[in-house]
């Protein structure tokens, strides 16, 4: 960051980003293991969430609780993983830039596997998206099913 910018203070040892107009400061004094067990957490967090998802009688599915929702939960989830994530690159701690990588390569896989899951697209495939938006986020998340 620049000194002339007096919008930002660097704290050390903290990481700044400019997120939605707000400064947000990623934690960045981890102890061996908080990366791990948060990483874990965060996949256990949204395995339940996901599944809250898939449960949804189809009676009761609407945009908002089906594909909104998903979308909602997939970014919360990326903000709780990406600081742990990060650490892998910016740590001087050799155990947590390990810790990082490993949660980083957990994190890969588990995303590619929701994106495979039969139960999670039959919930979402039939929803009808009202605004442009929404007719765009139906389609980025389900390209197979693209609405005109």
């Amino acid at each position: 960051f620049s000194s002339q910018n007096k919008h930002y203070k660097m704290i050390k040892p903290a990481i700044m980003l400019k997120k939605g107009g707000k400064v947000r400061i990623i934690r960045s004094d981890f102890k061996t293991g908080e990366l791990a067990s948060g990483c874990d957490k965060a996949i256990e967090n949204l395995e339940a969430k996901l599944a809250s998802i898939v449960k949804l009688a189809r009676d009761k599915r609407t945009f908002e609780n089906t594909m909104l929702e998903f979308e909602n939960v997939m970014a919360e989830f990326t903000d709780t993983t990406t600081p742990l994530t990060f650490m892998n690159y910016v740590s001087t701690d050799a155990a947590l830039r390990d810790e990082g990588s490993k949660c980083e390569e957990k994190v890969r896989e588990y995303a590619v596997s929701i994106f495979t899951r039969r139960e999670l697209y039959e919930t979402m495939k039939d929803q009808s998206p009202r605004t442009e938006d929404e007719k765009r986020l139906f389609s980025e998340t389900n390209p197979e099913n693209p609405i005109e």
